[in-house]
């Protein structure tokens, strides 16, 4: 079973819910999880962004966060069994670029943080701003991959077709 999350940047959104989803299914060894972004920004955040390192780290997800962004391509896509894309733009954007059908894809229209906007130690407040907006983000993300992880869980084999 082939699990891909999808985001604009591959700095935030697709990298925390590949580090949740791997933890979460640690277990279960036939279950491989990545993730990609459409546009990568690491030219703007580094490998990735502070915010979510700063999550990573205060939830220890970090030994099942992938080290370097990644770009989305068609490949990756197709071969996924389940395509999660983090907003409604970056699942518009593969079908058009990659005239990608979904067969077993899921939107989860999560809030997006500009990059470009989030130099950190500028601002305290701002910061502060920044800080809360990932974290509730950062919730829906665990709720949704708590929902998927009872989806596939609900037979006695785990991730059977």
């Amino acid at each position: 079973m082939k699990i891909h999350f999808v985001s604009y940047g591959h700095a935030f959104r697709s990298r925390l819910a590949e580090a949740y989803s791997k933890f979460m299914l640690r277990k279960y060894k036939h279950v491989e999880i990545s993730s990609s972004g459409i546009v990568l920004e690491d030219n703007l955040n580094g490998p990735i962004a502070w915010y979510a390192m700063k999550i990573l780290s205060q939830h220890a997800l970090v030994p099942y966060m992938s080290l370097e962004p990644i770009r989305t391509t068609k490949d990756m896509i197709e071969k996924a069994d389940k395509v999660i894309f983090m907003d409604r733009h970056s699942y518009e954007y593969c079908q058009k670029k990659f005239r990608y059908v979904c067969r077993t894809c899921e939107v989860w229209d999560l809030g997006y943080i500009m990059p470009d906007k989030v130099e950190r130690g500028k601002d305290l407040e701002f910061d502060i701003s920044i800080i809360e907006k990932s974290e509730h983000i950062f919730s829906q993300i665990k709720e949704n991959c708590r929902r998927m992880y009872n989806d596939f869980s609900v037979t006695d084999v785990p991730f059977a077709k």
